[in-house]
């Protein structure tokens, strides 16, 4: 987050790689892995999982380089929201964002990737349809969310 901050996206884009690659290693992307730890622990680990994913997915499509976490080889679950009225609307948030990342990947692997730009324009003016009506239904229910802090 501090090489964000300082604009500096080719340290941060290390970070994440290297960060990703310990997630993987510890197995933080595979539920069986984390549900074997203490409920707290593994909430926690959850987390950790999620704001790294966030971040990989953001940096992926803005630098287009692929994604250090491939959706189809993450399971674990989403972490639970806290009953913590001061930091619930925070979890609210951070899961409605998780949502947007996973779109944010979707838009580099179905527009932007080799295979994407091998597909048809017209395939993939299908794509951007689909993506918009996607990004509308997440805007939606981000204000729904929003409505009830």
């Amino acid at each position: 987050m501090k090489a964000q901050e300082e604009s500096r996206p080719a340290l941060c884009w290390t970070f994440v790689s290297a960060g990703a690659r310990l997630c993987q290693t510890l197995g933080l992307h595979r539920e069986t892995v984390v549900s074997r730890d203490p409920p707290r622990l593994a909430e926690a680990k959850r987390h950790a999982f999620w704001m790294l994913y966030m971040i990989d997915k953001t940096l992926s499509l803005n630098l287009g380089r692929p994604s250090c976490f491939p959706d189809h080889d993450i399971n674990v679950a989403l972490f639970s929201a806290t009953a913590d009225p001061r930091f619930r609307p925070w979890d609210h948030a951070f899961l409605a964002f998780i949502e947007f990342s996973r779109l944010q990947g979707r838009i580099y692997d179905d527009l932007y990737s080799i295979r994407a730009q091998a597909q048809s324009s017209s395939h993939r003016a299908n794509i951007v349809d689909e993506l918009s009506a996607k990004f509308f239904t997440w805007h939606l229910e981000f204000k729904k969310v929003r409505m009830r802090r």
